[in-house]
């Protein structure tokens, strides 16, 4: 993969050979400012929650454990879909 950034482009074509040379793409306007708010919010709420459940590795090497088996604060049960209860990411068991 290429060190260098590629160029800005609308073309298709020019955008996948970025995708092969750089690993990835400069695509202007491809993205509405509303759409582009509400990804980063969700990233934001994801990122919150892998924090908040251990599962975020801050930047490091090494990953920590996957979401998949993650244990829920309240009950310690295994869930692999924590939801937001407030503040704070937890189960169905409502404790």
């Amino acid at each position: 993969m290429n060190n260098a950034t590629p160029q800005p482009t609308a073309d298709l074509d020019a955008g996948l050979a970025n995708l092969r040379e750089y690993g990835y793409t400069i695509h202007p306007g491809f993205i509405d400012g509303h759409r582009l708010v509400q990804l980063r919010e969700r990233l934001l709420e994801q990122a919150d929650m892998e924090r908040e459940l251990g599962l975020a590795n801050g930047g490091s090497a090494s990953p920590n454990r996957s979401a998949r088996g993650a244990s829920c604060r309240p009950c310690n049960s295994s869930t692999s879909s924590p939801t937001r209860a407030g503040s704070s990411w937890t189960c169905s068991c409502t404790r």
